[in-house]
């Protein structure tokens, strides 16, 4: 089954000749979709792709709950896509043709597109081969079903990833390879009219940190005994530590209930938010994140607030997602594929070294 798989990956994933990318005819360009983390890693390639083609238009097409983040982004267009059924994205060969047709509506649309996937997968090799973009450029896939990664020439130019394994930097390769040399690497997000909302909301003379426990599923979601377990480490670090925290609009109601069962003044839940453009201003006027959620982690990464994120025990999925502040601290579970029971007396620990490196409010 394997040498057959690997047999129509090759027939739809060679090209005659490599092509000679002409930049002057680059007028429409794609970038990967994802969720809010990925996309937050991205933003430093929107940046330079604007700067080194600036009569291109860029599209990308995102999800309801990411779309807001991005929707100020004045270079950036943003095309919101409608959520399959779920009976749909429950069949895998429903799911498989779904992504067919998304790539047919594309079809011949782009003269430039990236992919940042390594999975060797035929429905999506020929899901490119629909779309058609003029030129493409993409990272090496994994070699499997007896394909050497270097075989496939699907992709105009390959993306080189031995300095970084980073989504950020994977995809700022991207462009390297066309010849721009990239000197700004920060992240960067516009909040539009939410941009300066919470300036005044919390007290200066306090150390304000918000926990984030849930993730983007439910192996990413730490249990609310843990989460109040966590918050009364916390406040016991520093007098002046008030500890915010953040959920989900849907889980708002039940996690206000249980804060208030806790009555302790320094531990409060965050307002709520109406989505995740709302929740980013919000955190940027934070003192410390200390999250489970990748996407929120960068976010924070964004504004370079102290960041303390928990991962599960998965070294590929903490180099390409680590937080990018510059004091960051990551904490591993013991759990390969779950978040919980980490390791308290080492968030702890981070914390006071946070506190002493800035020297907060001396």
């Amino acid at each position: 089954m394997s040498k057959f798989r690997g047999l129509f990956i090759r027939l739809v994933g060679m090209k005659n000749k490599e092509k000679n990318i002409e930049l002057e005819n680059i007028r429409r360009i794609l970038v990967p979709g994802g969720r809010i983390g990925d996309m937050v890693c991205e933003t430093p390639l929107i940046r330079e792709l604007h700067e080194f083609f600036p009569e291109a238009e860029i599209d990308v097409y995102l999800d309801k709950i990411v779309t807001p983040l991005f929707k100020n982004c004045p270079y950036l267009n943003v095309i919101e896509t409608k959520r399959g059924s779920r009976f749909v994205h429950r069949v895998k060969i429903l799911r498989i043709i779904s992504s067919w047709y998304d790539a047919f509506l594309k079809r011949k649309k782009y003269d430039l597109y990236f992919e940042f996937t390594s999975g060797l997968r035929f429905y999506s090799v020929f899901a490119l081969k629909i779309m058609k973009p003029r030129y493409s450029i993409g990272v090496y896939r994994e070699e499997k079903h007896g394909i050497k990664k270097d075989e496939l020439t699907i992709f105009d130019r390959y993306i080189e990833t031995k300095k970084s394994n980073h989504m950020r930097d994977i995809s700022l390769a991207g462009i390297e390879v066309l010849g721009k040399k990239v000197e700004n690497r920060k992240y960067e997000l516009f909040l539009g009219e939410m941009e300066e909302k919470y300036k005044d909301y919390y007290s200066k003379e306090n150390i304000n940190i918000i926990f984030n426990y849930t993730g983007g599923n439910i192996k990413k979601n730490l249990s609310l005994e843990e989460v109040k377990e966590s918050c009364k480490k916390l406040i016991k670090i520093d007098k002046r530590i008030i500890v915010y925290v953040m959920t989900l609009p849907d889980k708002y109601e039940e996690l206000k209930k249980e804060i208030n069962e806790l009555k302790e003044e320094r531990i409060k839940i965050c307002e709520k938010t109406k989505d995740i453009l709302e929740a980013a201003a919000m955190i940027k006027y934070a003192d410390i994140l200390v999250s489970v959620d990748t996407g929120v982690v960068h976010i924070a990464s964004v504004y370079n607030i102290p960041v303390i994120s928990i991962f599960p025990n998965n070294e590929n999925s903490i180099e390409y997602f680590s937080p990018k502040s510059e004091l960051s601290y990551v904490i591993k579970c013991e759990d390969r594929n779950w978040i919980r029971d980490f390791d308290k007396e080492e968030m702890k620990k981070y914390i006071e070294e946070i506190i002493e490196k800035l020297k907060w409010k001396v």
